[in-house]
């Protein structure tokens, strides 16, 4: 009985000390009309975006492009175009959804 009632005084305690660091802090109003800015015209120069956006574009798109190129993924471009005689490299029909996906992430980088 008494271990169940501290089981109950000490959750109760810590939810209240929990609580009590909560503020409710208003919504800064916002002025004037909101205008979107193409992504082409945002330069990131923080430090903390700007430094993993310079490893995401040194370190692992490049990564990513030689994996692609060791498992055959670009190759299978080269195979479906007749530049190259063979077969595919793998069974599953989606693998060049990976190979989009690093230029998508190239061409944001």
């Amino acid at each position: 009985m008494f271990r169940y009632l501290g089981r109950i005084i000490l959750t109760a305690g810590l939810g209240l000390y929990l609580l009590s660091g909560c503020t409710h802090k208003p919504v800064p109003e916002i002025k004037g009309p909101i205008t979107a800015v193409p992504f082409t015209e945002v330069t990131l120069t923080d430090s903390f975006w700007a430094p993993r956006l310079k490893l995401n574009h040194d370190v692992t798109i490049p990564i990513a492009i030689h994996q692609s190129e060791i498992t055959g993924r670009i190759k299978n471009f080269e195979v479906a175009g007749h530049l190259t005689k063979g077969t595919f490299s793998s069974i599953y029909p989606f693998d060049d959804s990976d190979v989009y996906k690093i230029i998508e992430g190239a061409s944001y980088s």
